[in-house]
């Protein structure tokens, strides 16, 4: 009878044991499995913008992290990005799934890529409901 007792209190505790060491596991993965990179869901290809110089017009794209990361410091919490190219200020920017430019943000459902005219999907979101 206290043999028994034994064996199940220490099957009990490999069980547990085992349980806690899949948890560790688990949970330590959670915060390095990003399958978007710097990205993230809501903006699985980067943040574009496009140079607001006439004549510069420069189109990039930063990693939301490289992002969050120019908004982190106070000094320069809420200025606009600047140009990697010429320095100026940049504006929001969409890039176009056909032809791959940049061209500033539009809000509509009918919007047409200004380079290629193509039909271009607009920014944000689309509500299901």
């Amino acid at each position: 009878m206290q043999r028994r007792k034994v064996a199940v209190l220490g099957g009990v505790l490999l069980l547990a044991l085992g349980a806690g060491g899949v948890w560790v596991v688990v949970t330590a993965s959670w915060g390095s499995s990003n399958r978007y990179g710097d990205n993230d869901a809501d903006a699985p290809d980067g943040v574009h913008f496009l140079c607001t110089s006439k004549t510069c017009g420069h189109g990039f794209t930063l990693t939301v992290k490289q992002f969050a990361d120019h908004h982190a410091d106070d000094a320069t919490y809420g200025t606009p990005v600047k140009c990697p190219k010429c320095g100026a200020d940049a504006g929001p920017a969409e890039r176009c799934k056909t032809c791959g430019r940049n061209f500033p943000a539009v809000r509509s459902a009918t919007a047409t890529c200004p380079h290629c005219g193509k039909p271009v999907r607009p920014q944000g979101r689309a509500r299901t409901r």
